[in-house]
């Protein structure tokens, strides 16, 4: 047990208590026990650790505030059917201070009802596993003040986090929310903020077959003043009424949808309202609006849609005659582009070619009837075929140098040659492999020249 103050046994909903104050200290909850207090404190000082774990069905831990590593290190673990019951929840309170809160198992919870920060001004990491839930009417602040680290994580099938509360991640500091393996993450009537205030960094990242982000109101903003990026792939679907992206003029807003499943869906979206907007559908991923869509609401020309490896944009309205229709259903600009493999860059649509480079379908049937669905390229089958032409080779490198967010250049390497049959060539020439391996090699060594001038 360690230092534990007061004497456990002591502890009720008028008395604070100290696990890990001066020393280290540690408390076991379980048997379907309750334990209350007004206050929980772990990892007191700096360098003491403080460890709970509450464990087993029936068995609880109720306090009206709790943080998780003040000065220190404290760790709560909720597992096996126990709850845990609090107003305010902190982890990592003071600067250089680590929290964490791990909620794992079936029927194991979570309750917060004021307050619930991840990273207040230290590390704070909050994970829901293995079918365990969490529901808060707090608002949940990741990665709260400068210099803040926060990462929460809802991972397996049967894990969720319920909020009534505002999300925000990133206030001041870093923020990441990762949803993957088929978790969940509700939002009801609140809005979500990534990438708050200036300085802020927040990252989103929703990921897997039957994982799912759903938001009933308010929307969620990415990229508010700060610098804020949504990811969701790999068969996720993110659900939300509103998304806005490179909100106010200094924001910065990354969103991509990739992966065959992989789903936006909206009532509107906002990409660039008055900052720095990018939205990237590719690789077989959709995005689907039911009302509204702008594009570079400021008309400054920062702002766009890139779409390439069958990436799907689908509008509602019939739009499918031409491309100058489908435009006409866009508010805002008509910055949408598809990647060239010609240029080796992104290009405006309008400069593509309708049947070769992009299609356009009416829907009639289906989850999408009444929309139509733009179709820019076509889903690669290979990984490193980074301009969809059904080889890797030089050309797809070319590609990624541009462009890396198109994938891992470990993926190009792997597959190198595949897709069409490499021609043998003499010693005196190198192989393209080698020759554009030689082309990465003094591309880096010209980045190290740079980097030594400044």
């Amino acid at each position: 047990m360690g230092n534990v103050e007061p004497d456990i046994s002591t502890w009720t909903s008028s008395v604070s208590g100290y696990i890990g104050r001066t020393s280290d200290g540690s408390v076991l909850v379980d048997g379907g026990s309750t334990l209350r207090s007004s206050g929980g404190y772990l990892g007191y000082d700096t360098g003491v650790t403080g460890i709970a774990t509450i464990t087993g069905i029936g068995t609880k831990w109720n306090n009206s505030g709790l943080l998780v590593g003040v000065a220190g290190t404290g760790i709560v673990n909720v597992e096996s059917g126990a709850e845990l019951d609090g107003r305010t929840v902190i982890l990592g309170n003071d600067q250089g201070s680590s929290g964490t809160l791990n909620i794992t198992g079936d029927d194991t919870g979570l309750n917060t009802s004021t307050l619930f920060s991840i990273g207040a001004g230290g590390t704070g990491t909050f994970t829901i596993q293995d079918g365990a839930e969490a529901t808060t009417t707090a608002t949940t602040r990741i990665g709260h003040f400068e210099g803040s680290l926060g990462i929460f994580t809802i991972s397996g099938f049967g894990s969720s986090w319920t909020s009534e509360g505002a999300l925000v991640v990133g206030t001041q500091g870093n923020g990441t929310v990762i949803v993957e393996a088929g978790g969940s993450l509700v939002k009801k009537r609140t809005s979500a903020a990534v990438g708050s205030q200036p300085g802020s960094t927040g990252s989103v990242i929703v990921s897997g077959i039957g994982t799912q982000w759903n938001s009933t109101q308010a929307g969620t903003s990415v990229g508010i003043e700060g610098t804020g990026s949504l990811l969701v792939s790999d068969g996720a679907l993110f659900a939300d009424s509103t998304l806005r992206t490179g909100y106010i003029e200094g924001g910065i807003g990354r969103v991509t949808v990739s992966g065959t499943g992989s789903h936006i869906m909206c009532r509107a979206v906002y990409a660039g309202l008055s900052g720095d907007a990018v939205v990237k559908i590719t690789n077989g991923g959709l995005m689907s609006v039911r009302e509204v869509l702008t594009v570079d609401n400021d008309l400054d020309g920062d702002s766009f849609i890139n779409m390439a490896a069958g990436g799907m944009l689908a509008l509602m309205g019939e739009a499918d005659t031409s491309l100058t229709d489908f435009l006409e259903l866009v508010d805002g600009t008509d910055a949408i582009r598809y990647w060239d493999s010609n240029l080796f860059d992104w290009a405006p649509l309008t400069a593509a070619t309708n049947g070769i480079d992009y299609t356009l379908t009416y829907l009639t049937e289906g989850d999408l009837t009444g929309y139509t669905l733009l179709t820019v390229g076509q889903v690669g089958d290979l990984e490193g075929d980074y301009d969809a032409d059904g080889d890797v080779d030089g050309a797809d490198f070319l590609a990624w140098q541009r462009d890396p967010s198109l994938g891992s250049l470990a993926d190009w390497h792997a597959n190198y040659g595949a897709g069409s049959p490499l021609i043998a060539n003499s010693s005196a020439v190198p192989e393209p492999a080698t020759a554009v391996l030689m082309l990465l090699l003094a591309h880096l060594a010209m980045l190290a020249r740079r980097k030594r001038q400044f």
